[in-house]
């Protein structure tokens, strides 16, 4: 097992010492020292050894960390999570309230701009893919776990997979008439 702790924000009135211990007390100053500094005029920054220093925009997108394992701590400097993936899908989830809006009213606005056929079925199983649930047929599914098989055992990559079959990546936007009716 590993045990890691990320600080984001450390208040005045935490006793986060006694969670990971006095002798990172420099390391937790130097936390709050960068987030004051970084809210309040937007730039934060990092000196790296020496005297080299990294500025850093506060949250465009970056922000300082102190992550704390086993063998010490230390101050990292992360991208936001919007930056890195724009939805998250389990906070989209949790967020939904589906009293607000009729299932059935959604479904048939969907297939008014998509049909009835195949593109919005293939759409929301490639969403929930994306959330870990695998609505596949079965055989698909062998042939992902073939192409597993494949590149585990360095035979081929995907990008030459992809060639092989004329396969390239879709560049497209949601046009207007396209939009949510909501």
């Amino acid at each position: 097992m590993i045990n890691f702790t990320f600080l984001s924000s450390i208040d005045s009135s935490d006793d986060i010492e006694s969670m990971i211990g006095k002798k990172y007390h420099k390391k937790i100053e130097q936390l709050k020292q960068l987030r004051s500094q970084g809210s309040i005029t937007g730039i934060f920054e990092y000196k790296m050894g020496g005297s080299k220093q990294v500025k850093y925009n506060w949250q465009k997108p970056f922000l300082p960390f102190l992550y704390v394992s086993g063998i010490g701590a230390r101050i990292v400097c992360s991208p936001l999570r919007t930056w890195i993936d724009p939805i998250c899908n389990q906070c989209v989830s949790s967020d939904v309230e589906e009293s607000t809006a009729d299932v059935n009213e959604i479904v048939e606005d969907f297939k008014s701009k998509f049909g009835d056929g195949n593109i919005p079925r293939q759409a929301i199983k490639i969403k929930l893919i994306q959330q870990g649930v695998n609505a596949f047929s079965p055989r698909i599914v062998q042939a992902v776990k073939y192409l597993d098989q494949l590149q585990k055992k360095h035979l081929i990559s995907i990008e030459s997979l992809a060639n092989a079959f004329d396969l390239e990546e879709t560049k497209t936007s949601l046009y207007p008439q396209r939009q949510p009716s909501w």
